[in-house]
C-alpha cells in the first residue's frame, strides 16, 4: 500500500525482552571518614555570614556551624596588622613561621604541594598531599582586595583573611577568613559577603593530607554538627561484576573485607527490607537491604576480596524478576555486639539481554 511506487518493501522482525540490570542500594558498614565537604554552585551558595568551628577531638573533628557576621577585624592576632601577601592568580605562598601555605583561591594548608587550580574538584581536594581547610573558589587577589596573614607564635594561632578579594573576572568582593591553630589542630572558617557572579563552584570543607576516601557531600548550612574520624575506614562493599542475564551466571564481588574476618555469608532475597540502621540487633550503622529468604553457606575470604555468583536458568518467564543480594562478614575480635558487618545491597532485575 505504498504511496511511492518507486519505493521498496521492508519486512522488519523484532524480539522484545527485558534488559538485565544490577544497581547498588544502600551502603555498607563500618564507614569512617576523615574528610567532609560541600560543593555549591555560585547561585546556590548559602553560607554567607556563617561560621564553621572545628574542634580537634581524639577521634576526629567536631565541626559546629553557627550564624556569623563575617571575618573578624585584621590585627586581633598580630597587633602589627599581619603580613599582606602578594598572591598571583591561581598561586600559593608559604607564610609565617609555622610552615602554613596560603592559596590564592581560598584555602589554607599545613604544608606545600596542594593544587593551585582554579576549578574546585573533590578528587583533587581528597588527594592533596597536605592537610587543608577549604573555602575554594576561583578568586583573583592580584587585581583587588587584600590577603593578610597573621600568627601568634606563643599560642600557635594563625589566620588568613581574604578581605574584599574578587571572584575571577568579576567586580564582586569576597570576605572570607580561615583560622588554624598548629598546637591544637583546631580551625575555623568565617564567611562574610561573597560574590555571586563567580565563574566556578565553591568547595567548602576539610581533608587531611594524602589520599582520602570520599564521604559524599554534606549540606553544611543545615548540619548543626559534623563529625569526622581520625582516619578513613572503607565499608564492606558489594558490586556486580556482570548482569543477571537469563541462561548465565550473575557475578558479584565483595571488597574491603577486613583482615580480621573469620568468615562471611551471602544473603539472597526477593525484596529490600530497607532497614537503614540495625542498632537494635547490635549492628549500629549497618543496613539490611536483602530479605533473608536464603542465606548461603559460609565462605572464607582470600585477602580483601571474595567473588560469588548465581546461575540463572534460561527461562523467559523469569524476565523482570527482582532479586536482592548482600554480604555480611564476621570477625574476631568482634567490632560490635552482633559481631558482624554488612555490605551495601545490590538489586538485580533478571533479563534476556
Amino acid at each position: 500500500n505504498r504511496s511511492n511506487t518507486n519505493g521498496g518493501v521492508a519486512i522488519v522482525a523484532c524480539n522484545f525482552g527485558v534488559k538485565a540490570t544490577a544497581e547498588v542500594v544502600g551502603q555498607g558498614c563500618i564507614r569512617e571518614y576523615a574528610s567532609f565537604y560541600e560543593q555549591l554552585g555560585t547561585a546556590a551558595f548559602d553560607l554567607t555570614n556563617t561560621d564553621l568551628s572545628a574542634i580537634n577531638a581524639a577521634s576526629g573533628y567536631v565541626v559546629l556551624t553557627s550564624p556569623g557576621s563575617g571575618p573578624l577585624p585584621i590585627g586581633l592576632i598580630d597587633p602589627a596588622g599581619g603580613t599582606q601577601l602578594a598572591l598571583p592568580d591561581d598561586g600559593q605562598q608559604q607564610a609565617g613561621s609555622f610552615g602554613l601555605v596560603v592559596g590564592s583561591n581560598g584555602w589554607l594548608a599545613l604544608g606545600p604541594g596542594n593544587s593551585s587550580g582554579f576549578v574546585p574538584e573533590v578528587p583533587t581536594m581528597l588527594g592533596n598531599p597536605s592537610d587543608g581547610v577549604y573555602a575554594w573558589t576561583d578568586l583573583q587577589p592580584n587585581t583587588a582586595g587584600l590577603v593578610v596573614y597573621e600568627e601568634d607564635v606563643l599560642t600557635g594561632q594563625a589566620r588568613v583573611t581574604y578581605d574584599g578579594v574578587p571572584g575571577w573576572n568579576t567586580p564582586d568582593p569576597c570576605y572570607i577568613q580561615i583560622d588554624y591553630n598548629v598546637f591544637t589542630g583546631d580551625w575555623a572558617i568565617r564567611f562574610g559577603t561573597v560574590g555571586f557572579a563567580n565563574p566556578e563552584d565553591w568547595l567548602v570543607g576539610y581533608s587531611p593530607g594524602g589520599a582520602s576516601l570520599d564521604p559524599g557531600p554534606t549540606d553544611i548550612s543545615t548540619a548543626q554538627v559534623i563529625l569526622t574520624q581520625a582516619g578513613d575506614l572503607a565499608p564492606l562493599t558489594l558490586a556486580p561484576s556482570s548482569g543477571p542475564v537469563l541462561g548465565t551466571s550473575w557475578g558479584l564481588q565483595v571488597s574491603e573485607i577486613p583482615a580480621s574476618t573469620v568468615f562471611g555469608v551471602t544473603i539472597w532475597g526477593l525484596s529490600d527490607p530497607a532497614l537503614l540502621d540495625l542498632s537494635f540487633l547490635g549492628l549500629p550503622g549497618c543496613q539490611l537491604r536483602a530479605s533473608l529468604d536464603f542465606v548461603a553457606a559460609p565462605w572464607t575470604p582470600a585477602g580483601s576480596l571474595f567473588s560469588y555468583s548465581l546461575p540463572i536458568p534460561p527461562n523467559n518467564a523469569l524476565a523482570g524478576l527482582e532479586l536482592f543480594t548482600q554480604a555480611a562478614t564476621f570477625g574476631a575480635p568482634a567490632v560490635n555486639p552482633f559481631g558482624a558487618i554488612t555490605s551495601n545491597g545490590v538489586r538485580g532485575v533478571l533479563g534476556s539481554f
